[in-house]
């Protein structure tokens, strides 16, 4: 594939692991079943349990997302919000022997967080991956940058995919770089994972992509090169890349070195060297993804039919409104638009609506943010800055901090 020559290259950069996934969640249930026995002791525990951030809040992790959280109808509330001074002192010395400490978020919610500063980042990494695992989908990517950045620096996390996400992510990878992409049905493929076009002067270039998500031990022999060889001359495509998460023989080497260029063979550096690339593409600061050419027309439609592309949010007795700026199956674009009351006496009660006005909306890293899309019963919701978002119907929307 020419193409691949524009593939830059970049130095291997692997942060040191100390915790594997297993220590983390061992870790985990630890810290679980020694709070659980406390709170049995104490009689506390009725109507509480655990969870996790991503399950939570099913929103993306920050640098010093809580490693476990814990909610609490009953009793044990009280312990956090100060009811139970005794207790309250008595459970800080627990968390405090165990190495963590808690933060009270909403009175029946708390985050833990480990004292050891390497074990916390330790417990980043891991709630990290485990969101990354959730961005492998079909239509995202050019939302989710962070899923190219992650294996652009640790190429070793190829291995922990499931082959049909290996795929999945190959495809996303050729899309960032440009390329359109097909991507074939997982099983009975013929062969094929991902199919591959590029614009060339004398038409498209089509490339047959097999992928082999396999152990570092289990190593790629000829046959399955000079399959991939096969496949290409029935379809007559120009090209076929073989990509391993392991290694080629010196056979299956040579073998595709004797095919002028038809046959390509790739590892997971390369494919780091790819998602590097792709990376660089999906811009961290995703207010540069938006003209202000985009806010206007959106502006201009937001007029005339406010709930196609403006969203709302009511929390904590006030009011935020957002304009989609692209959306795709899985996830959203979302520009903060600034609101006015219309309604009210003083700053602190009344009715507000969204500034629909391009000079007053503020392009800028803060503003644009991303949000998870979801359906349920045909009605669609936005998650994102904690915040659940759906259609505004146009209507003044009431606020109170007063309340």
């Amino acid at each position: 594939m020419n193409a691949m020559n524009c593939f830059r290259s970049i130095e291997k950069t692997i942060d040191v692991m100390t915790y594997s996934d297993q220590d983390i969640e061992r870790e985990i249930s630890r810290l679980e079943a020694d709070i659980t026995v406390w709170a049995k002791e104490h009689d506390l525990w009725f109507d509480c349990g655990f969870t996790n951030w991503l399950d939570r809040y099913k929103d993306e992790p920050s640098d010093s997302t809580p490693l476990l959280v814990m909610w609490a109808d009953g009793p044990l509330h009280r312990v956090w919000d100060g009811g139970l001074d005794e207790e309250e002192e008595q459970f800080r010395e627990l968390l405090d022997g165990l190495g963590y400490w808690y933060e009270n978020y909403d009175g029946v919610t708390v985050h833990f967080q480990a004292n050891d500063r390497e074990l916390g980042r330790a417990f980043d990494e891991y709630t990290k991956w485990r969101w990354i695992c959730q961005l492998v989908k079909p239509d995202i990517a050019e939302v989710y940058e962070e899923l190219f950045a992650h294996f652009a620096k640790r190429p070793e996390d190829l291995q922990r995919l499931q082959p049909r996400e290996f795929e999945i992510l190959l495809s996303r990878v050729f899309q960032g770089q440009g390329f359109r992409t097909e991507l074939g049905p997982g099983s009975g493929d013929g062969g094929v994972d991902v199919r591959v076009w590029h614009r060339d002067p004398i038409g498209d270039i089509l490339t047959l992509v097999q992928a082999k998500r396999y152990a570092s031990k289990r190593s790629i022999e000829l046959e399955a090169v000079s399959a991939l060889s096969g496949v290409v001359e029935d379809e007559r495509a120009h090209r076929g890349l073989l990509v391993t998460t392991s290694r080629f023989l010196p056979s299956s080497e040579s073998f595709a070195a004797r095919q002028n260029g038809r046959i390509k063979l790739a590892d997971s550096q390369d494919v780091a060297r790819w998602c590097a690339e792709a990376a660089n593409c999906v811009i961290e600061d995703k207010s540069t993804l938006v003209s202000p050419e985009q806010v206007r027309r959106l502006i201009d439609q937001a007029l005339v039919d406010p709930s196609a592309v403006v969203v709302h949010s009511q929390s904590h007795r006030s009011n935020s409104f957002c304009l989609k700026l692209k959306e795709s199956k899985h996830a959203v674009l979302l520009l903060t638009l600034p609101k006015c009351a219309v309604s009210g006496q003083d700053a602190m009660a009344g009715t507000e609506v969204p500034v629909l006005e391009p000079m007053s909306v503020t392009l800028s890293k803060l503003s644009v943010f991303r949000a998870l899309r979801r359906v349920n019963e045909g009605r669609v919701t936005y998650w994102g800055r904690l915040s659940l978002y759906s259609a505004w119907d146009g209507r003044p929307q009431v606020f109170d901090y007063l309340d």
